[in-house]
């Protein structure tokens, strides 16, 4: 429970660490726990206290001194973010400051009136004559082709959040195993001579297991015969503790899988990249995901052409698929000529 607790960011290491702790998070805050204001405007911030002179500091870069008699202070014009105002005095008074932007961000072209459209889809569920039964990151790349030809700027897709490898039973995207990682599972493995997998392209839902197994058995090999890699260890240390500490989760069965673990996420940041950079139609995952930060100048090269026998687009069909729980949307039409 100790170590616990120590991970939560509580000092218990002795009985009266304990007491301590367990005395402050009792004793009532006299500032409320969270002000919303806006941009570049100044605002009250009400202590409930008027009967001493108290100072306060909003991060490293603001002092504010009340004078006893007055129960606010004003703050001063912030730029949008998260802040802590915290007493010097006590502390156990303090407040979350979230500052907001006076709107929502508009670009310069939609200011003047312009129109703009884009596509958007779940990609698991696009399809072409090549993937292995879900959509991956070479059938993305045409959705934004196909997207860019119809006069298109954004291709919406859902979020590629990191699942579960290890139950492919819990598939919706909206409860991952980590947003910051990218699903491996939408790895085009036709680029290490993987081959794509007709069985699961002709069942009537996405069997995520399946297409787990099948992808897992080909980048195991193609990560088995790497040679060294100046860019993947680039991409590592790039990562960070974060990077190594999303590794070792998902090799907690098997502590030697790290390394494949780091290089997947490798490999999905790649295609990722090349996909929505080299099509002309920016990618737009319809939640955060963190993992763009990792993505390297790098790795935007233009992807190669490919020969004139592989550019067909999407099959035309009606194909139902297996939505994710909360998410199911029964018979949809993901196909597009």
């Amino acid at each position: 429970m100790r170590h616990l607790l120590s991970a939560m960011g509580l000092h218990v290491a002795t009985e009266s660490d304990a007491n301590n702790e367990a005395a402050r998070l009792s004793k009532k805050n006299r500032l409320p726990a969270a002000k919303v204001v806006a941009a570049s405007s100044t605002a009250e911030l009400p202590l409930g206290d008027a009967a001493y002179a108290e100072a306060f500091r909003i991060g490293d870069t603001h002092r504010i001194v009340k004078p006893a008699g007055r129960e606010s202070i004003e703050l001063p014009p912030l730029a949008p973010g998260y802040y802590d105002i915290v007493s010097e005095d006590d502390e156990y008074a303090c407040c979350r400051l979230i500052v907001t932007p006076s709107s929502c961000f508009m670009p310069d072209a939609l200011k003047h009136g312009a129109r703009r459209f884009g596509l958007s889809s779940h990609l698991y569920s696009l399809r072409d004559a090549r993937d292995s039964g879900i959509g991956d990151f070479e059938t993305l790349a045409r959705f934004c082709e196909t997207t860019a030809k119809l006069g298109g700027v954004l291709a919406g897709i859902n979020p590629l959040h990191h699942m579960f490898p290890e139950d492919r039973k819990r598939v919706s995207p909206y409860q991952p195993s980590d947003r910051r990682f990218i699903d491996p599972i939408y790895i085009d493995i036709e680029a290490f001579g993987g081959s794509s997998a007709p069985q699961l392209r002709s069942l009537k839902h996405v069997d995520y297991a399946a297409a787990w197994q099948h992808k897992d058995a080909v980048l195991r090999k193609a990560f088995a015969a790497q040679g060294e890699s100046s860019d993947f260890e680039s991409f590592i240390a790039r990562g960070g503790a974060a990077l190594q500490s999303h590794a070792k989760f998902e090799s907690r069965a098997n502590p030697a899988n790290q390394r494949y673990v780091m290089w997947l996420q490798w490999i999905a940041d790649k295609q990722l990249a090349a996909a929505a950079r080299a099509r002309k139609a920016p990618v737009s995952p319809l939640a955060s995901i963190a993992t763009w930060r990792w993505v390297a100048p790098s790795m935007a090269a233009k992807r190669p052409k490919r020969p004139r026998s592989m550019r067909q687009p999407f099959r035309s069909e009606r194909r139902p698929i297996r939505s994710p729980p909360m998410a199911r949307s029964g018979t949809c039409r993901r196909s597009i000529r």
